[in-house]
């Protein structure tokens, strides 16, 4: 364990993705506020931001494809 700390202290796991280096980020053709980051898919209707911890109305799904 000693040795792990050692190596990833200050350090990148090479695990890891970075997903949102960006912030205030004005997606196209939304009208809500800019996002401040990307934790959870985003999603509005309507002009209305959809909740997506609600599960009862919002779903989505994610799919892979090689190219």
């Amino acid at each position: 364990m000693s040795a792990t700390r050692t190596r990833l202290f200050d350090a990148w796991e090479m695990n890891w993705i970075a997903y949102n280096f960006a912030h205030d980020v004005v997606l196209p053709g939304s009208t809500g506020a800019p996002a401040g980051f990307f934790t959870y898919p985003r999603a509005e209707t309507d002009g209305v931001l959809v909740d997506p911890l609600d599960p009862d109305h919002f779903q989505y799904t994610i799919e892979a494809r090689e190219v």
